[in-house]
């Protein structure tokens, strides 16, 4: 019997080699078998389909008869199967030290989490607290809370200026600030309006600029935190002060001997 060997192993550029018989070729050369030759050469048949089946890898899409009537194509089904959701874990294309698309989810994850977390009730000083805030608030202390919260700026207008918490220093320097026109009468100062203290307002810092040279600022060591301590360590305003101070004595003087003049003629 001549054997013949199967193409569908052959390798382009190989040389041909003596095939190995198979179970079927054996069980068509000798009729007469006892049981236990005939159980081996169907183990065999078995092991060669195997191993055919093995050889030829099976495809990604799968074509099974049927589907709609009239169609010949039949049925597609892929033999892998996708979710259509991203679970991560992938490095992502173009560097080595990428972050990971499952830390990205988690960092939107926390993101949103904080801000949730602003909006709540419970937070981390709750425990000190005498009693939990209320959950459904009336419209009238609604009312009273949102005045509060109102007269802590002064307003849109003003870009929302804060009021400051009033200290002695702060007091003495609005103090000052109203009787600018009395501490400096070289300059004349538009009457100040203000019957009180106001409530919302700002103190600056002027900052020298690049181009000024050091001679005309005013050294670190001289410079002072408020408006009073500036004017106690000028010396022109301290001679000012003394000689206005000299002055007013000198006028109350004048006045006593008048009126000890006035009483002295009357008697």
């Amino acid at each position: 019997m001549v054997k013949t060997r199967s193409t569908r192993n052959k390798v382009p550029g190989s040389s041909p080699q003596p095939m190995e018989e198979s179970a079927e070729d054996k069980v068509q050369e000798k009729s007469d078998y006892t049981a236990e030759e005939l159980a081996s050469l169907a183990f065999d048949h078995i092991k060669d389909k195997i191993k055919d089946k093995l050889d030829h890898s099976l495809p990604d899409i799968l074509i099974l008869p049927g589907g709609r009537e009239g169609d010949k194509k039949g049925l597609d089904l892929a033999s892998r199967i996708d979710p259509g959701i991203d679970i991560g874990g992938e490095r992502e294309r173009g560097g080595k030290d990428r972050m990971f698309k499952k830390d990205k989810i988690s960092l939107e994850m926390t993101k949103r989490q904080e801000e949730i977390m602003k909006k709540s009730v419970i937070t981390s000083d709750f425990e000190k607290k005498e009693s939990a805030p209320p959950v459904l608030v009336s419209r009238y202390k609604l009312k009273k809370m949102r005045k509060a919260e109102r007269e802590k700026s002064a307003g849109s207008n003003w870009f929302d200026m804060p009021a400051p918490e009033m200290t002695e220093e702060l007091k003495n320097d609005l103090k000052v600030l109203q009787m600018r026109e009395t501490l400096d009468r070289s300059h004349h100062y538009k009457k100040s309006d203000w019957k009180k203290l106001p409530k919302y307002f700002q103190v600056g810092r002027v900052i020298e600029g690049p181009g000024e040279f050091y001679s005309a600022r005013i050294p670190k060591k001289q410079r002072k935190r408020t408006i009073v301590e500036e004017l106690l360590a000028d010396q022109d305003f301290k001679k000012y002060q003394k000689r206005k101070f000299s002055e007013l004595q000198a006028k109350k003087q004048a006045l006593m001997r008048r009126r000890k003049k006035k009483s002295f003629t009357k008697t």
